[in-house]
């Protein structure tokens, strides 16, 4: 149905105008997919800040950098060329890496490490206290002497504020 094959090409456009950045997640035949092709397009036309993403596991359609060149139209080999393409990696540990250079990449703080950061360092504050005091100490005079650190690891728990 061409009316609502528009619509979609309308919320899509619409989407990637008001979008900081657009992560383009490279797989075996990406290129050849017109309605991705439309949004990388629309991402270079309002110049957003685009995220390369390379899938590494071939079950997945996964592409070597030099192919991924090779396979791109024409006029995205330049592009292609001078940006950093972020591998993705799938296996549990390397993971954290892949999304951590994504972040990097789309200029973005990953909210929940700086909090959970903050939060272990208040713990850490907190058992160096309990560690030197040979006195047990009521919690008024705990609070006195930590507030800071309390209130954050205690009113934070490692959750993200929204900024």
């Amino acid at each position: 149905d061409m009316e609502s094959y528009s619509e979609w090409d309308r919320m899509m456009r619409s989407a990637v105008m008001e979008c900081k950045s657009l992560i383009f997640f490279i797989t075996e035949g990406v290129f050849q997919c017109e309605s991705c092709m439309k949004e990388l397009h629309w991402a270079l036309e309002y110049e957003k800040r685009i995220v390369f993403v390379r899938e590494t596991d071939a079950r997945h359609g996964g592409v070597g950098v030099n192919n991924i060149i090779a396979m791109a139209p024409d006029d995205l080999k330049p592009i292609l060329q001078r940006c950093n393409i972020v591998p993705w990696y799938r296996e549990k540990g390397f993971r954290g890496v892949s999304v951590n250079m994504i972040l990097q990449e789309a200029k973005l703080v990953d909210t929940n490490a700086q909090e959970a950061l903050k939060s272990t360092r208040a713990i850490i504050q907190l058992e160096a206290l309990f560690e030197q005091d040979e006195q047990p100490c009521t919690i008024l005079g705990l609070f006195q002497r930590c507030a800071g650190s309390l209130k954050l690891a205690l009113f934070l728990g490692g959750f993200a504020q929204t900024r």
